[in-house]
Order: C-alpha cells, then sequence, then structure tokens
C-alpha cells in the first residue's frame, strides 16, 4: 500500500511538473569562425562570427589598451556597428546605436575640469 501511494505521488508531480525549457528550447547558434591568438609579451587578438550575423573583433596589445568592434541586427531588422577602446582614458564606444553626449553634459564636464575642486580652508 505504501509503495503504491509513493507512485502515486510521484507520477502526479511528474504531471505538474514545468517542462517548458525541455518543449520550448531555444535554437541553436552556429560559431562560423572563430580565431584567438595570445603571445607571450601579452598582446593578444580574438575574433568570431556567428550564424545568426553577429562580427566580434578585439585586441589589446602589451600594455594593456584594447580596441574592438562589433556588428549585428538587431530584432527591427537596423544593423548595429560599434567600435570601442579601452585603456587608461577608461571605456569609450562609438556607434549608431549609442547616443550623443548631451550638450549640457559636456559644458559640465568643461566646467569641472576649469574649475577644479579646492579644499576649504579651515579657519583656527
Amino acid at each position: 500500500m505504501n509503495a503504491l501511494l509513493v507512485f502515486t505521488v510521484l507520477f502526479a508531480g511528474a504531471c505538474v511538473a514545468d517542462v517548458s525549457h525541455v518543449v520550448n528550447q531555444k535554437p541553436v547558434i552556429e560559431i562560423l569562425k572563430y580565431n584567438q591568438d595570445a603571445r607571450p609579451e601579452g598582446d593578444w587578438n580574438l575574433d568570431f562570427e556567428t550564424q545568426n550575423g553577429i562580427v566580434t573583433k578585439m585586441e589589446s596589445d602589451a600594455d594593456g589598451e584594447m580596441r574592438g568592434e562589433y556588428h549585428y541586427v538587431d530584432p527591427d531588422g537596423k544593423p548595429v556597428d560599434v567600435t570601442w577602446v579601452a585603456g587608461r582614458n577608461g571605456f569609450v564606444a562609438q556607434g549608431s546605436s549609442i547616443p550623443a553626449v548631451p550638450d549640457s553634459v559636456v559644458r559640465a564636464l568643461k566646467y569641472i575640469e576649469e574649475h577644479p575642486y579646492k579644499e576649504p580652508v579651515s579657519k583656527p
């Protein structure tokens, strides 16, 4: 009797289990091209292309400065192209999908650069 009860509970649990991850699997995107090269001097490069149109290229020099680009088509069918550099000046990306920096921000950064913070002088 106990075995029948255990079997019934396990069978009922299996019937209500969420199997959507098995039934609704996303298609596998193949990698069409993949190259990487790392050299003892510290510089490297990497590029790959996927079946769904993503193309990526990146490289680094021995000083750690990195640069790269990537391209793909967004869900609305619009091509997206981005180039980027990362190094001493931080990460800088440019591309049609990246909004321009507003003039107010450019003016604020210029003001901050021209008027650096000065520690207040305390009076004894």
